[in-house]
């Protein structure tokens, strides 16, 4: 036996089932983008706090604190951050950083390493803030060496300089 009408109810529930259908799996792909955007987030921030700690390697008034091991695994630790930024990082990131090791290898003045420090750290903001307004001239880095101190306190815990007290 053949049909040969279609009965309008059976076709506004084929048409409701096809388009639930199609609404769970958008709604399926979009949850699936967000977490896969919210992992790579996740992904640059741990890249970029790791590249921020191991940069006090090459921070000439903290170098002067530290042993050479301290300061070799620092910027042991940074050459292996800069690996993973060609995974990870935006262009900015790589060009501002490759342009810090060579002011560093031609020994280009401090002010210059100091500029260009800057501009990573506004370079990485940008990342998590495109909307932000904030220049590298704007970026104040607390020095926590005092200039009359005889001994140095600080000391490398778990890649990061902390104070010994």
């Amino acid at each position: 036996m053949k049909i040969k009408h279609l009965n309008s109810g059976f076709i506004i529930a084929l048409l409701g089932v096809l388009g639930s259908l199609a609404l769970a799996i958008f709604q399926y792909s979009a949850t699936q983008d967000q977490k896969l955007k919210d992992f790579e987030k996740q992904r640059k921030e741990e890249a970029y706090k790791s590249l921020i700690y191991s940069l006090n390697g090459f921070y000439g008034e903290l170098s002067n604190c530290l042993s050479e091991s301290e300061i070799h695994k620092l910027r042991f630790d940074f050459s292996n951050q800069m690996d993973n930024c060609w995974l990870y990082c935006s262009d900015e990131i790589v060009y501002k950083t490759q342009e810090l090791i060579n002011a560093i290898a031609n020994n280009a003045p401090e002010i210059e390493q100091s500029r260009i420090r800057d501009e990573v750290f506004v370079a990485m903001r940008r990342e998590f803030k495109p909307k932000t307004k904030l220049k590298a001239n704007e970026y104040v880095r607390l020095n926590p060496v005092k200039p009359d101190m005889k001994k140095c306190n600080l000391r490398l815990v778990n890649g990061k300089v902390e104070s010994k007290t």
